[in-house]
Parts: C-alpha cells; structure tokens; sequence
C-alpha cells in the first residue's frame, strides 16, 4: 500500500483509499506494510485496515526475540 503518502499527496491518498475500497469490495483481509507513525496507523484503522506492520510498532527482530516480547506482553 501506499502508506507513506498518507498525511503528505492527495493525489496518492486518493488511490490508498481506492486500493482499501477495492480490497473490501472483493472481500479481501489487507496488511498494511511500512507504517511508521500514528497518524498512518490511525488513518489505516479507521478505514478498516487494523493488520499493520512497520516501526511504529517495533523494529525488526528474530523469531526468538518476537516470541519473548510476545510473552513479556501477554503478562503484563
């Protein structure tokens, strides 16, 4: 998707929304790649699109290392 454009070119967000509305309408589960700040994931969510990946979430890590951040989360 085009994440980054979100918040910086009309032109660009307007084919974002187009890509979303066509997802939907086809009844697909979309994954937004490269989200890095808050106002992206915000924009993302409200358009129906909560799978979201990038660094606003967390940087890049092993499998081991995302299993025990996965556990030190759910006992918290």
């Amino acid at each position: 998707m085009f994440v980054e454009t979100i918040g910086t070119s009309d032109i660009k967000l307007s084919l974002l929304d187009s890509i979303i509305a066509f997802g939907k309408e086809a009844g697909m589960e979309m994954i937004a790649e490269g989200v890095e700040t808050f106002e992206q994931s915000s924009y993302l969510a409200a358009r129906g699109v909560t799978l979201q990946q990038g660094f606003y979430f967390g940087k890049p890590m092993a499998f081991r290392d995302f299993a025990y951040y996965c556990k030190s989360m759910v006992s918290r």
